[in-house]
């Protein structure tokens, strides 16, 4: 019988390691709310010392922000995370050897973010198992029944690392339609930012036009109030110049009638 190279599960963790951890992020400016938080694992590696395991978990935090503004920003940090195991942790107990593997899978991340004036704060859980594998060359007649089930699906040498790569297919796809609800979303605040500007300009254009029209009002006024008081200036000396005249016809005829007063007295009086 044909034999393949398999790897073989010599034991895992009896229940799976949770993580909770909360993480402190600098951020070069301040920024008003948190429109999308993701954190994604980039890779896990475990590795055997002595009686423990080291289990090496990388993250990437990639968080989209919104500006006073209201433009949109997005940053990303990257961290790592470092867990020691013993090995009585696992099911069942297992001496570990040189060449046994060591196989980390998580579950999804579950995260919470919250902004405090330039630092971001982010609320980090997720479960993770770890498998001890070693890899054996396998008899199929060992484990393959003699009598297959008529709906049972051949197997055939591969399949583990079709499946795999179906897999991460699935991945890259799955991370693609993400990365492209990102993009329409910063896309929708750009126009949304855009249509603001539009709407800001168009309001300073309407005061500079209202402040023009006062200025313009101010002008003519103070023109109108400048040629009035010329006006009653002029009016005020003309009705100056006739008073006086007047005053002075009135002296003259006095003056006038007194002689002739004067005179009439010295004829009486010869």
């Amino acid at each position: 019988m044909p034999k393949i190279w398999s790897p073989v599960i010599l034991a895992q963790l009896d229940s799976p390691q949770s993580v909770a951890i909360d993480r402190v992020y600098q951020l070069n400016k301040s920024y008003q709310s948190i429109e999308d938080l993701r954190v994604k694992v980039q890779s896990c590696k475990a590795n055997s010392h002595g009686k423990y395991v080291e289990n090496i978990i990388r993250l990437s935090i990639l968080a989209l922000l919104q500006e006073p503004d209201h433009k949109p920003d997005l940053v990303r940090f990257e961290d790592e995370l470092k867990e020691w195991l013993p090995l009585h942790c696992f099911d069942p107990p297992v001496q570990l050897k040189p060449e046994t593997g060591m196989i980390v899978e998580p579950d999804k991340v579950i995260c919470e973010g919250e902004l405090q004036d330039r630092i971001l704060r982010v609320k980090i859980h997720f479960n993770y198992t770890i498998l001890a594998v070693q890899h054996e060359a396998v008899d199929l007649s060992e484990t393959l029944p003699s009598e297959l089930p008529a709906d049972l699906e051949p197997y055939y040498p591969g399949q583990i690392i079709l499946e795999t790569i179906r897999n991460l297919e699935y991945e890259v796809q799955r991370l693609s339609q993400d990365n492209d609800r990102l993009n329409h979303r910063i896309m929708i605040y750009e126009k949304n930012l855009t249509g603001l500007k539009n709407a800001l300009r168009k309001a300073e254009n309407r005061s500079q036009a209202l402040v023009n029209q006062l200025m313009q009002s101010n002008r003519m006024k103070q023109d109108l109030q400048e040629q009035l008081n010329k006006k009653e200036a002029a009016a005020s000396l003309q009705n100056s110049w006739k008073t006086a005249s007047k005053a002075e016809n009135s002296r003259i005829n006095l003056r006038d009638k007194i002689r002739h007063l004067f005179a009439l007295g010295k004829s009486a009086a010869y």
